[in-house]
């Protein structure tokens, strides 16, 4: 029977007085601003100040979701500097290797008698997926990592835009990959979760990743997503359908886990069938992430697979560990990678001996453009590749090439990968032969060799296809859209860009969509279509910060720079470049770095600071280079060499032409490189007055009319032509170049600056006038959201 109590609304004790009505914490009379956490914990500490806390309880009570020690030791710490602990005045005393405990005396301050239970335990709140407040806190530190294109300055954010959504490695290209099948296989179906309830939405995904898990650790045994095999398949199944599903997996097993309530225990409905017959079982507890441990260690008995996984290597019998991984794993495959990150990175932290987090959390630093970090994280696990499982074995391979192809280690990827296919090929096991193709076609892309890449990325867009993947088929898709873009055909990328948007939105993928638009975008820049290419990256931008995608975001800013600088709008294009030049460095970024680098430059340029600008250029070249991406570092070089001329600086302007021919000649095979080295001779030529520059730089714009060169470089050199003319004083070679460009239908701001120079050269100063009103009513029109620039959602 509930007992008569005061109804408690405060507590006091030393100088302090805790108002839990108003919630406020006063001391010495004052009123001491805290946190609405910080105050949380002062009060669940006070309140089971008859017991030690471990710190598992304080997180869940606190936050409703796994988050880092490293969070609930500052949460304390704040704790304690709002009540003035110090060496005299103690509070809060640290239980090592458990927790916290609440030290002193306290007086109960009462109201009202009311009914209440005898005893009043800690209330521990269910884990929420997705809840309002719901940023996880970043890894540690040890987790994460350590163009303007020459005359034109949106080039080299049109082409990384369009690169990176083949060398960058979208979202979701693999989760936990298969591996040549083992003694036998399990297909792990989606939960089919009955309890309604939203703070357990991350079961249907996170269970079956945990499960696939455990059992790839156990001898003879082998796991298997159900998204891997079968692309989206719901939980729900009867055993004629799961009959046909496994057949369709080609494995030997299928797992099927039916989440309930049973009054106020979760109840978890195990189902293994196979040739062999039907095991099934009924699991009980209080946490779901044991129950789904259970499951795994039952399905491994059933199936003779014991001997590994034993509960204090799968993170212990609270399950923390465990929803933590499988709550990272059901971010992961739902696109939302930086909250997958920090959940990997709070198991490695946990447990630094376990394979299984590591490799996740490397998968996760990939696909952010953290390469150096995943690198770092997987060199140990190299070393001692041997005493892994082998779907671990594989999976280390696998994310070492994803790795060193985002790292610019393009040739060892592609051997990593080859390595892989081969592998594939002799055990007939589709699914990493699927990833294999993935890799290889943009390695073989990132290489140049086009051709060969489309071919290997042609077989995984069949794949997908066939097997009804339309989250992976929407990847692929956007693969080849990039590839169609360096080969020259720009009709081809933008209806692949737009359907892979179109299938990102049906798949809910925020970071396929983003990337769509980022590409979509650079095309539009290629076609002269700035406003339209604005537009695009507006809206790519939240869906880049609220993904914590930071390769991305830089990507897209410089964009955006580069578009407001072409307009002489210096302010927006400053705080933007700098943004993302403060991105880039703070994640370790070389490429994007790069970039962001040529967009500060193209801002300085706006801005009239023409020596920031060359020196800006200068060190972007530097990092494209360190990036080994020979045609954008020679592109930033060929831009210095041309505001060399300008500026009657011949040194700089040698030094300039001595490197790009320099590339040229190591890289004799790339004709991006050909037709760059002779623009800047051109440009030389130029400056010496030479007569013959004109045609030099002509001969350059003819080795443009064969992709990829074509696409990257022939509008940007023929608007060079054009200007070149004009200095040389051949106005009807300028204006037949302006017919090329046709400037009534183009609102490229270097196309219209070029109208504007030929109809003055040509006498008509009046509807020069006009074409400048025009930019300046498309400058002064162009849109200028003025969101928080100085932090991002990712931070």
């Amino acid at each position: 029977m509930p007992q008569p109590v005061p109804d408690i609304h405060g507590y006091r004790f030393d100088d302090v007085e805790i108002d839990l009505r108003r919630r406020e914490l006063r001391v010495d009379g004052a009123i001491a601003t805290v946190e609405p956490r910080v105050f949380d914990l002062i009060v669940t500490l006070i309140e089971g100040r008859d017991r030690a806390f471990g710190k598992d309880d304080l997180i869940r009570a606190l936050w409703a979701r796994p988050v880092s020690d490293a969070s609930l030791s500052q949460l304390v710490y704040k704790a304690r500097r709002a009540l003035r602990e110090d060496e005299q005045r103690r509070f809060i005393e640290t239980v090592h290797g458990h927790g916290f405990r609440w030290l002193v005396e306290v007086r109960p301050l009462a109201g009202k008698v009311v009914a209440l239970p005898a005893a009043r335990p800690l209330r521990l709140v269910a884990p929420q997926a997705d809840a309002p407040d719901s940023h996880v806190p970043p890894a540690p530190a040890s987790h994460r990592a350590t163009t303007r294109a020459w005359m034109r300055p949106w080039l080299a954010t049109a082409v990384l835009a369009l690169v990176v959504l083949l060398a960058g490695g979208l979202a979701l290209r693999h989760w936990w990959p298969a591996s040549a099948p083992a003694q036998r296989e399990v297909l792990v179906l989606p939960v089919d979760d009955a309890t309604g309830e939203s703070a357990l939405a991350w079961v249907r995904d996170g269970l079956p990743g945990l499960v696939v898990s455990v059992l790839d650790q156990m001898p003879g045994l082998r796991g298997v997503g159900s998204r891997e095999a079968l692309g989206n398949t719901s939980g729900a199944a009867d055993a004629a359908q799961r009959r046909r599903l496994r057949l369709a997996a080609g494995t030997d097993q299928i797992a099927s886990m039916r989440l309930s309530r049973a009054g106020p225990l979760l109840r978890l409905d195990l189902v293994l069938e196979g040739e062999s017959g039907r095991n099934s079982v009924a699991l009980f507890g209080a946490e779901a992430a044991p129950l789904a441990l259970d499951a795994a260690r039952r399905i491994g008995e059933w199936l003779g697979g014991t001997g590994a996984a034993q509960p204090a290597a799968v993170g212990g019998p609270d399950g923390y560990f465990a929803e933590t991984y499988a709550r990272g794993i059901e971010a992961f495959v739902n696109g939302r990678i930086e909250v997958a990150r920090n959940h990997f990175a709070i198991c490695v932290e946990r447990r630094p001996d376990l394979a299984w987090p590591r490799l996740q959390l490397a998968a996760a630093e990939v696909h952010l453009g953290h390469n150096a970090a995943a690198l770092h994280l997987l060199a140990d696990l190299e070393q001692q590749a041997g005493a892994l499982a082998p779907a671990q074995a594989r999976h280390l391979r696998l994310r070492l090439a994803d790795a060193r192809l985002g790292a610019g280690d393009t040739e060892a990827a592609r051997r990593g990968y080859d390595a892989l296919r081969a592998e594939a090929e002799a055990a007939g096991d589709s699914l990493l032969l699927r990833f294999a193709w993935a890799g290889l076609g943009r390695a073989e892309a990132a290489m140049g060799r086009h051709a060969v890449a489309a071919q290997w990325l042609q077989r995984v867009v069949d794949f997908d296809r066939r097997n009804g993947d339309r989250r992976r088929e929407a990847l692929a898709l956007a693969d080849l859209a990039a590839l169609a873009f360096l080969q020259g055909d720009l009709l081809a990328a933008e209806q692949g860009l737009l359907r892979a948007g179109d299938l990102a939105r049906q798949q809910n993928l925020p970071a396929l969509q983003q990337r769509s638009l980022s590409g979509l975008a650079g095309i539009k820049l290629t076609q002269g279509r700035h406003v339209e290419a604005l537009d695009l990256y507006l809206q790519a931008l939240p869906l880049a910060r609220q993904q914590g995608d930071v390769a991305a975001e830089v990507v897209i800013r410089a964009g955006i720079a580069g578009v407001y600088a072409a307009f002489g709008r210096a302010d927006p294009a400053e705080r933007h470049a700098r943004r993302a030049l403060d991105l880039a460095r703070d994640n370790g970024l070389v490429t994007e770095e790069a970039q962001a680098l040529g967009a500060s430059a193209r801002a300085a340029a706006a801005a009239g600071d023409s020596a920031q600008a060359l020196r800006l250029h200068g060190e972007a070249a530097e990092r494209f280079e360190r990036a080994r991406n020979w045609p954008l570092a020679a592109a930033q070089r060929l831009l210095l060499a041309r505001r060399a001329r300008l500026h009657g600086d011949t040194a700089l302007l040698a030094r300039q032409v001595e490197a790009v021919e320099a590339l040229a000649r190591e890289h004799a095979d790339s004709p991006d490189l050909v037709v760059l080295a002779r623009a800047v001779r051109a440009q030389q030529q130029l400056q010496r007055g030479e007569p013959a520059a004109l045609a030099t730089l002509e001969q350059a714009r003819a080795g443009t009319n064969s992709p990829p060169a074509g696409l990257r470089w022939r509008r940007l050199l023929t608007i060079e032509v054009g200007r070149f003319a004009l200095t040389q004083g051949d106005v009807p070679h300028a204006g037949s170049v302006l017919n090329e460009l046709d400037p009534a239908h183009s609102d490229d701001p270097d196309v219209l600056h070029l109208q504007r120079q030929w109809l003055l050269a040509s006498d008509r100063s009046d509807v020069a006038a006009q074409v400048q009103a025009r930019l300046d009513r498309l400058a002064a029109a162009l849109p200028d959201p003025r969101e928080d620039d100085t932090d991002s959602s990712n931070q």
